[in-house]
C-alpha cells in the first residue's frame, strides 16, 4: 500500500490541476497565478481577499457589461468561490481538505460498517395544520430541519422543523415527541426557515412565510419578517 503522504500529495496535485484547468480555459490569469503558487500553507480566505481587492480595482477601469460577462474574471471567480467556500469552511485550508478526501477514498469509501439495514420510521410532527383549507390534513410538506449542536451528543436532541402551511415545531428528545413552536400566534403561521442560537437551545430565529400549500411561500404583504424567541416559542418578537 502506498504511504498516505504520497496518496495525499497525488490527490492534491490532481485536484489543483483541475482547479487551474478550470480557470485557465477562460484565460483568468489572476486567479490562476494564485493557484499555481499554492502549497500546504495556502489559505482559501487569503486568495479570496486578494481576489476581491483585485476585482474591485478591475471594476473601476472596466465597463459593467464586460466586467460581469460570462467570460470575465468576476464570473469565473464566483464559480470558483461557490465551489470551494462550503468545502473549506471554516479554516480555509486546502491541505486539510485534500487530506480528508484522500482518507475517505482510501479508508472509508469501501468500508460498509456505517451502513444500516434498519427501516425508516416516521417521527413527525403529525397533526392538523392550523387554518388549512379544502379539508387538507397534516402539517404540509416539511421545508427544513435544524439540529442544535454545541459539541455534545445530548445537545443534538434539540430539533426544529417547519413547513409553510403548518408552522414551526420543536423536539427536545430527538424527534420522539414534537411540540408547536408558537408560530400560530403570528399573523401568518408559515415558516420558511429557522435556526437555533449557536450557544442557547432556547433561543430561535425564524423567518415567516405565507401558508402556501404547493411547496412555495405565499405573499404575506406588510406582515411578518424575521422573528426571535428566547423561551422556545412561548413569546416571539
Amino acid at each position: 500500500m502506498k504511504p498516505i503522504t504520497k496518496i495525499v500529495k497525488k490527490c492534491k496535485l490532481t485536484a489543483l490541476a483541475l482547479m487551474v484547468l478550470f480557470i485557465a480555459k477562460d484565460g483568468q490569469a489572476q486567479l490562476e497565478s494564485y493557484l499555481q503558487q499554492i502549497d500546504n500553507n495556502t489559505n482559501y480566505y487569503t486568495i479570496r481577499s486578494q481576489m476581491y481587492k483585485y476585482l474591485d480595482s478591475l471594476k473601476n477601469v472596466m465597463d459593467s457589461a464586460t466586467f460581469y460577462s460570462g467570460a470575465g474574471e468576476y464570473k469565473n471567480f464566483m464559480k470558483f468561490d461557490k465551489h470551494w467556500a462550503p468545502r473549506l469552511y471554516p479554516d480555509g485550508k486546502f491541505h486539510s481538505y485534500f487530506e480528508k478526501e484522500a482518507n475517505f477514498y482510501n479508508n472509508t469509501s469501501r468500508n460498509y460498517d456505517y451502513y444500516t439495514e434498519e427501516t425508516w420510521k416516521e417521527i413527525g410532527p403529525i397533526r392538523d395544520a392550523p387554518g388549512t383549507l379544502n379539508g387538507n390534513k397534516g402539517i404540509g410538506p416539511m421545508e427544513f430541519i435544524c439540529i442544535f449542536d454545541n459539541g455534545t451528543p445530548q445537545s443534538t436532541q434539540h430539533l426544529l422543523a417547519g413547513s409553510l402551511p403548518g408552522g414551526l415545531y420543536y423536539s427536545d428528545n430527538g424527534g420522539e415527541n414534537w411540540v408547536s413552536g408558537g408560530t400560530e400566534k403570528w399573523d401568518r403561521s408559515g415558516v420558511g426557515s429557522a435556526v437555533f442560537h449557536p450557544t442557547d437551545e432556547n433561543t430561535w430565529y425564524a423567518s415567516s412565510s405565507g401558508n402556501g400549500k404547493r411547496g412555495r411561500s405565499s405573499w404575506i404583504g406588510m406582515v411578518g419578517g424575521i422573528y426571535r424567541t428566547y423561551n422556545k416559542g412561548l413569546n416571539w418578537e
